[in-house]
């Protein structure tokens, strides 16, 4: 009598659903072909089958065991005792190796357990208590009874076959979601190893797939810069501090990547301009206020070019600050001020 994963059995009238079938043989490890022993699980089959169940009144996990050489199957669950209780007597020993797993389990193939059964032969039941070492540090203990074949039944009604259903979706899905995590993981080290670890943060896998972290972005997260005006395809904000202060602060939030700058950092003049491949960055600043402005680089429009075509560049100096940025020197600051000014 066999069993697959999420078929609903009936058990002396109560309904388990099979989560895991295990199938295990009985090892001759370390046994001599002369030697035989009289405890051995299953006497005329070198197979057996193990399958985890829950139990569909009380969730419970249950065991039941079948051997294809008795009438009989074990029914049991996992119990907190270490050795078996009074008048019990050994009746099964051995080592048993596992040979196929099928459902959510613990157990893989090839794992092996020094097993143990005991039994006690009662009036009306056959009670019993296993252990099993397993080859590893692990050890489970488990008591239940023996119950008749014919006390077993397959269920192949619409409510038995629904429950079977949703416990095979519910593993598919596990499985689907741990198999996600694997690729996932696998991606992710493989573009970090591509992309020299710059996947590995959020604005680096924005600028690998072309979508990256921009100043305008960068503006409107920051408290002490206020929304303007829109301009047609320009945006402006406008702040308290000074143009060079809000210059850096940009260059600061975009690593240093602009692809051009020119700037008249002249005291109480302050014009600068920044490029990059997605935006243009206009920083001025009219009767103590400090403006800047955004616009694509292809959808710039007349005023704000006009404003770019009369900057008169007097340093390169926040170029170099960039380029400092982009090497991750910390101590960026600090260089900065040792750059010679020219005002």
């Amino acid at each position: 009598m066999q069993f697959e994963c999420y078929d609903v059995l009936e058990i002396q009238g109560k309904r388990y659903v099979i989560t895991e079938k295990i199938t295990y043989w009985e090892s001759n490890e370390g046994i001599s072909s002369s030697e035989s022993n009289p405890y051995r699980r299953n006497k005329k089959s070198e197979y057996w089958h193990e399958y985890g169940m829950i139990s569909l009144e009380t969730k419970e996990r249950w065991w039941l065991t079948i051997t294809d050489d008795t009438e009989q199957a074990t029914l049991s669950q996992s119990s907190e005792l270490l050795d078996p209780p009074a008048g019990y007597h050994l009746c099964e020993q051995g080592l048993q190796e596992v040979t196929s797993v099928n459902g959510k389990s613990d157990a893989a193939r090839g794992d092996k357990a020094d097993y143990r059964a005991y039994e006690f032969v009662g009036y009306e039941k056959t009670l019993v208590f296993f252990r099993e070492d397993w080859h590893g540090g692990n050890y489970m203990y488990a008591e239940g009874e023996r119950i008749p074949l014919s006390q077993i039944r397959r269920c192949k009604d619409t409510a038995a076959l629904k429950v079977g259903k949703k416990e095979r979706n519910k593993y598919r899905l596990e499985v689907g979601a741990y198999s996600f995590v694997i690729v996932a993981f696998i991606v992710v080290c493989l573009g970090a190893w591509l992309t020299d670890g710059k996947i590995l943060s959020w604005r680096g896998f924005r600028e690998v797939i072309h979508f990256p972290y921009t100043m305008e972005e960068h503006i409107g997260e920051v408290s002490f810069y206020k929304k303007g005006e829109v301009k047609g395809s320009t945006k402006v904000f406008s702040t308290e501090r000074d143009p060079v202060s809000v210059a850096l602060d940009l260059i600061d939030a975009i690593d240093g990547k602009i692809d051009r700058e020119i700037e008249n950092i002249t005291f109480g003049k302050e014009q600068i301009v920044l490029w990059t491949r997605y935006e243009i960055c206009m920083i001025y600043q009219q009767e103590g206020t400090t403006y800047v402005e955004f616009s694509k680089p292809s959808e710039v429009n007349r005023e704000m070019l006009s404003k770019i075509e009369a900057v008169s560049v007097t340093s390169d100096w926040l170029q170099r600050y960039a380029k400092i940025v982009r090497t991750n020197n910390k101590n960026g600051r600090n260089e900065l001020f040792n750059i010679n000014l020219n005002r």
